[in-house]
């Protein structure tokens, strides 16, 4: 796998454990389920940056043109319980910081 932080890995392994390795692709911070239709996505605190924001909107308005699903894991949660949080949003459930407001 390529370079992942910690909290990437932490969400690569809970995936492993709950659908396999063979049901998603990683690339950068995000993981792709096509099955699902769904990319999860593991964001630092950096995100509330507009420019980050800006480039991240375009790329989910972008793949919802596709029928895909972006789901945003932040990544204190993803250290503090990454099974919850990556079953959860398999669920197509967030519990993202910014999706609460």
């Amino acid at each position: 796998m390529q370079q992942a932080s910690q909290p990437e890995m932490a969400v690569y392994h809970a995936l492993v454990k709950l659908i396999g390795e063979e049901s998603f692709t990683f690339q950068l911070s995000d993981f792709h389920i096509p099955r699902l239709s769904l990319v999860i996505s593991v964001i630092g605190i950096y995100y509330g940056n507009p420019d980050t924001l800006a480039i991240d909107t375009s790329q989910r308005l972008a793949l919802e043109g596709q029928g895909i699903r972006t789901i945003y894991i932040d990544e204190d949660a993803a250290l503090r319980n990454a099974n919850y949080y990556t079953a959860e949003a398999l669920e197509y459930r967030s519990h993202n910081l910014l999706a609460r407001r």
